[in-house]
């Protein structure tokens, strides 16, 4: 009776590993991933008002403080927003420069209306009072 029991003993040590790394497998695909958002959040609304003649407390209000401090070149305020959602099938990038001249805009440079947002879902939404 002992000869079975040794026998069957490297089985057992073969296969603890194989189900521990077979369920490590398993929860890794099911595990939750956090939304990735780094930098100012910026919306197309925000960019357009920024217009030439404003001054910088103009501009800090509507977009907030420059995502890259100005520290080689102080008439250029650049603002990146970058998001990273599961659902989504690439991240969201957007980057919006603003130019000064003589301390007011001069000019803004912007590729927010180039990348259209794709949709968190395509679940279709009901107003609840409908």
């Amino acid at each position: 009776m002992q000869g079975i029991t040794d026998q069957r003993r490297p089985l057992h040590r073969a296969l603890l590993p194989l189900c521990f790394s077979l369920f490590g497998l398993l929860a890794a695909g099911c595990m939750y991933q956090m939304p990735i958002q780094q930098g100012n959040h910026l919306d197309e609304k925000s960019v357009d008002q920024v217009k030439p003649g404003m001054t910088r407390v103009q501009v800090r209000y509507l977009l907030g403080t420059p995502m890259v401090p100005p520290a080689f070149e102080q008439d250029r305020w650049d603002y990146n927003y970058y998001l990273k959602l599961r659902r989504l099938s690439k991240p969201v990038q957007y980057h919006v420069t603003v130019w000064f001249k003589a301390d007011v805009v001069d000019r803004v440079e912007s590729n927010l209306h180039a990348n259209p947002q794709e949709p968190v879902t395509d679940r279709k939404v009901t107003n609840p009072g409908a």
